[in-house]
């Protein structure tokens, strides 16, 4: 790649010199400058300037009205200018030089002019006999000028238009950094990084399949995530370590290897945004904030970074043409709001310049709302790891870590997989990739894995920690997770609300402070160096462009967890109460977390923290408030069940109690939604009376049928119901199964998920299962005429709460919520009897054929993603006998007790 010098004064024409080094990279040209500089010092400036232009291939002269300084040392005599001097310095050695002078007319502020006619005269017009290429007057209309004048310089040399450039370099470049996967901590001798070839140890993810209304694939069977790239704009979310950025570097990994695909162009969203963020700052690039031509502009400086020798003119013909695939890392990962939103409109403007490319952006869900949604995008939810899946990694890993003893990687395979199927707590974990690769090296450093989320969590730091390089100089491994604990709680805790990723200098004020052992003048660079060499090597930390962030915002939450931990029980309870951050949706994975650390301080730590947050609450709360109490320390009970931990304050279950009322028709709906479906979630975790409670319905007979009277089940089968029969053998119990299919299940689909949802209408169950726990339970499925009947009432109505339409108190529909919510909690939406969610939520099995053919069993009342059509009493849908959807349920019904 050729270089081109760029000589003119400074102070004035500042802008049109951002212009020219701009249009230098866009001509394909790696551009140099000198920037301000006084006379003086240990390196001669003229010299350094001279030196330079010997560099360069060629050299652009500004000029304007400032003629500059004027060296005194050889071969300046103090006549003429260093840019003057510059330029004949380029002539004898036999370069050319390209001069752009002001146009003449064009107005100038009289401050940026030198009154030194007769030189900069004198100047003038030794370029413009020799070397004037154009006159310019505005920086956009010098930047244009000049990438021409380059470009034309290369065309004269008889060089190829870097257009047609061969992107060979860039793709062996991509390859190598795709091609691996680096597990961090992993003690097999080196104590680096233990490099996996990306292929041995990728494991296909899975998503929805078929798009449905509001641009959202639907729930279904799971599907290759592969399979959702047919959409040309796709958006996939996933949870933190889903695999979203592995998916991605797959994919280019696989495009490299692949010579006649279109050209993978893998983009960290947090890179382009610092670069438009920093190009603008200086002036440089398209001139507006959202302009697709940011996407090329920062390819092409990469390749200046890089040595690809391709130019911004060839990613922007690979684009045009349809020829690339843009992948676009990490949407949540701009810095903020405002970058991300600012984000969001450059890619929706770049789908539209660029529309014969396809695009593939991935982001957190909870980052992809609002103004950061991307119009026109099809979006894929990353499923968590099927059993499959989880098996498939377990054998490859084993198989990578023992590669020459398949003897040996058989035994370490059978040791892993039986310690994560010990737990439901550790099955769950495994579904995430990032933390089924955890608990893969905690198992192997620790020969076991630790009981309690809080703890594995540790056990993960720890082995991060002591996996760094060791030099005399540096902390230890738990000074250095001391000193992040304070650098995590301070982001947590930031001005303006959490900070996932913050500059390395605010990272370094916030802990300077805690290097105490250092005269304060040294504090701060001390935090500077450990700052730097953390994101080196620690895979706690990393460095994104110019900032830092945690790796994995978990790791942000539980070491902030551990330095509240830390503190005194007065300050702790005045951060997390009195500052209002107890209830902060950004706050409460870490608080579930502080709750695991208080319990390995002492049992009274936890009991007194819940003691705090009931004394915050007074006397007489409202159910609001109520409710988030519950909610929160619900699931922070929960999280401690390892442990069997129940607090000690009689104020938590009589907090539970209370919360009954988001049940009731009356109070329920004055209450927030998301308010009212957490301190329900949070119940089931508890232990929902209601559940325990005789919750049969009795219908009158009659009707269109002539129906004998029955009894309805109040709600649908219950995850908590449903474990019950689990764990009394029902799957081993063949009288219960005389409908059939015993011997052919093992439990509810995707049970391990379900279990922590205890109140939600059990889902993935066959008719067969169905059938069979109604059998257990002294029951039986209602017949289809028994369910509309307790739907419709004597009365027909359209709903089962009457004629009006449906609406967001009375039904969970319409992915309105997205997945079933528990029993019961849209009141407004049950039978004048009081038999609850018969529309949405679920669909429910009942005992009829959905036609002659008797193949199709019926099914009734719609679900959580089904329209207002289905929720009519009247509607009905089918389905064969051993489907198992995570859309269908069941409801039990019964012939009225005798009473003797």
């Amino acid at each position: 790649m050729p270089t081109v010098f760029i000589s003119s004064t400074s102070e004035d024409l500042k802008p049109y010199r951002e212009a020219a080094r701009d249009a230098a990279l866009r001509a394909g040209f790696r551009p140099d400058m000198m920037e301000y500089f006084i006379a003086g010092g240990t390196r001669p400036p003229l010299s350094e300037c001279l030196a330079k232009v010997s560099a360069s291939d060629v050299v652009v002269v500004l000029v304007a009205h400032r003629y500059g300084w004027k060296p005194s040392e050889p071969p300046g005599d103090g006549s003429k200018s260093v840019t003057w001097l510059e330029c004949e310095h380029a002539v004898n050695q036999g370069k050319e030089v390209l001069a752009f002078l002001v146009d003449e007319d064009h107005p100038w502020p009289p401050k940026l002019m030198q009154h030194d006619g007769r030189r900069i005269g004198k100047f003038k017009e030794w370029l413009v006999d020799r070397w004037l290429r154009e006159r310019f007057t505005t920086p956009e209309d010098l930047r244009g000028k000049v990438e021409s004048a380059l470009r034309e310089w290369r065309e004269r040399r008889g060089e190829s238009p870097t257009v047609q450039g061969d992107p060979a370099k860039y793709l062996d470049s991509l390859r190598k950094e795709t091609a691996f996967i680096d597990i961090r901590g992993l003690q097999v001798g080196t104590g680096k990084a233990y490099r996996f070839s990306i292929e041995d140890l990728y494991i296909p993810l899975t998503t929805a399949a078929g798009p449905i209304a509001r641009r959202e694939l639907a729930i279904r069977e799971p599907v290759r995530l592969e399979d959702a790239l047919k959409h040309s704009r796709l958006v996939i979310t996933g949870d933190p370590g889903a695999g979203k950025t592995t998916f991605l570097r797959h994919i280019a990994f696989k495009m490299c290897e692949a010579p006649t695909a279109r050209l993978p162009i893998l983009v960290r969203i947090a890179e382009l945004a610092e670069h438009v963020r920093t190009c603008r700052h200086r002036r440089e690039g398209p001139t507006v904030a959202a302009a697709p031509g940011w996407l090329p502009h920062w390819l092409a400086a990469r390749s200046v970074q890089f040595g690809w020798g391709l130019d911004a003119p060839f990613f922007d013909r690979k684009l045009k043409s349809g020829e690339a695939a843009v992948l676009l890392d990490g949407l949540d990962e701009a810095p903020n709001r405002t970058e991300r939103e600012a984000m969001a409109r450059l890619l929706e403007n770049a789908t539209r310049a660029y529309d014969k490319c396809s695009f593939v952006v991935t982001t957190r869900p909870l980052a992809y709302r609002g103004q950061a949604v991307l119009a026109d995008f099809e979006t894929a939810n990353i499923a968590p790891l099927e059993p499959h899946a989880i098996e498939t990694f377990l054998q490859r890993w084993c198989g990578a870590l023992f590669s020459e003893s398949p003897a040996s990687s058989a035994s370490h395979l059978a040791e892993l997989s039986g310690a994560l199927r010990a737990r439901v707590e550790i099955r769950r974990m495994a579904r995430n990739p990032v933390m089924l690769t955890a608990l893969a090296v905690v198992h192997w450093n620790e020969r076991r894995l630790p009981e309690q989320r809080a703890d594995l969590y540790e056990s993960i730091l720890i082995w991060l920690a002591r996996s760094r390089e060791q030099r005399p100089d540096r902390p230890t491994a738990e000074r250095c997770l001391m000193l992040l604990q304070q650098l995590a709680l301070a982001m947590q805790n930031a001005p303006k609300g959490r900070a996932v990723q913050v500059s390395k200098g605010w990272a370094a004020d916030s802990l300077a402070p805690h290097f105490r052992e250092v005269p304060e003048p040294e504090r701060l660079q001390r935090a500077q160096d450990f700052l730097e060499q953390e994101e080196v090597d620690s895979g706690i930390i990393v460095s994104r462009a110019s900032e830092v962030s945690f790796r994995h915002l978990t790791f942000q939450e539980y070491l902030a967890a551990k330095a509240l931990a830390g503190m005194k029980d007065a300050d702790q309870q005045e951060l997390l109460l009195t500052r209002n951050h107890f209830y902060d949706p950004e706050w409460r994975e870490v608080l579930l977390l502080l709750g695991g650390v208080l319990y390995r301080q002492g049992l009274e730590k936890v009991d007194g923290l819940i003691s705090a947050v009931f004394g915050d609450l007074g006397d007489r709360p409202t159910l609001l408030e109520e409710a988030l109490c519950a909610g929160l320390l619900g699931a922070m009970v929960r999280d401690l069940q390892p442990f069997n931990y129940q607090p000690a304050d009689p104020r938590y279950q009589q907090s539970i109690d209370a919360v009954l009322g988001i049940f009731d028709a009356d109070k329920a709906y004055g209450i927030p939604f998301p308010v009212r479906l957490e301190a329900a979630e949070a119940l089931g975790q508890a232990g929902d009376p209601r559940l325990r409670q005789d919750n049969w319905i009795s219908i009158e007979g009659g009707g269109p049928k002539g129906l004998k009277p029955f009894q309805i089940a109040r709600y649908p089968v219950t995850v908590e119901e449903y474990r019950r029969f689990l764990e009394d053998d029902g799957y081993q119990n063949e009288p219960c199964w005389r409908a059939g299919g015993f011997s052919k299940y093992a439990r509810p689909k995707r049970w391990d998920e379900q279990i922590l949802h205890s109140n939600c209408p059990v889902t993935g169950v066959s008719w067969f299962e169905a059938s069979a726990y109604c059998a257990w339970g002294g029951a039986r499925l209602p017949t289809e005429p028994e369910w509309e009947l307790a739907a419709r009432g004597h009365a027909g109505r359209e709903y089962p709460w009457g004629d009006e339409g449906p609406d967001e108190r009375r039904a969970n529909f319409d992915m309105r919520v997205g997945y079933p919510t528990p029993v019961g909690l849209y009141p407004a939406g049950a039978t004048p009897e009081g038999v609850a969610d018969m529309a949405g939520n679920v669909w429910e099995w009942v005992e009829g054929w959905y036609d002659r053919d008797e193949e199709v069993r019926v099914l009734r009342g719609g679900s959580f993603d089904y329209g207002i059509e289905d929720l009519r009493s009247v509607g009905r849908d089918g389905g064969a006998p051993a489907l198992k959807d995570n859309l269908i349920g069941f409801r039990c019904a019964r012939d009225p007790p005798t009473i003797s």
